[in-house]
């Protein structure tokens, strides 16, 4: 099996930095995703990079809070 990246969204605006980026474009496409795909919480991440696995699980839970 193989991974590639896709993007799938960009900040244009001066003066935010690229964790502030990140945070934003992961949360909006996830609740784009959620809404308009019916995608339900992820189940497992198998590797953190730019975001570490908090970072990840706590933009998860306001998506899909339990």
């Amino acid at each position: 099996m193989r991974w590639d990246w896709i993007a799938n969204g960009w900040v244009p605006r001066p003066g935010i930095d690229q964790k502030q980026a990140a945070v934003y474009l992961l949360l909006e496409f996830w609740v784009f995703d959620a809404k308009e795909s019916d995608v339900d919480h992820y189940h497992w991440i198998n590797e953190d990079a730019f975001l570490s696995v908090s970072e990840i699980a706590e933009i998860a839970r306001e998506v899909w809070p339990e």
